[in-house]
């Protein structure tokens, strides 16, 4: 550490707690806008994963042959690219 950085406060990494909640939840809802509701829903859930890039995951419920319960699997999954307005102007796998 130098005499010039001794002082200096590093920047905080960014955390979950730090990315926009409203954007969070902006995203999952053009998502389910533009896929639809897949059968056995559960929920759906919208990740920063770095920059202007997320990642959105769908989870449905799943009953088996046979068994007495259901399970909760991973039914879509996509990597989103952001504008600064918020916009999706990029999907993996394409959106419908």
């Amino acid at each position: 550490m130098t005499a010039a950085t001794a002082g200096a406060k590093m920047p905080k990494a960014k955390t979950e707690d730090t990315v926009d909640a409203g954007l969070t939840l902006q995203l999952e809802d053009a998502v389910l806008k533009k896929v639809g509701k897949p059968k056995g829903f559960s929920r759906i859930i919208a990740r920063n994963v770095y920059g202007r890039r997320w990642r959105v995951n769908m989870y449905c419920e799943k009953a088996g042959a046979g068994e007495v319960m259901s399970t909760i699997h991973l039914s879509h999954s996509y990597f989103l690219t952001v504008s600064d307005k918020g916009e999706i102007v990029g999907s993996v796998p394409a959106l419908p």
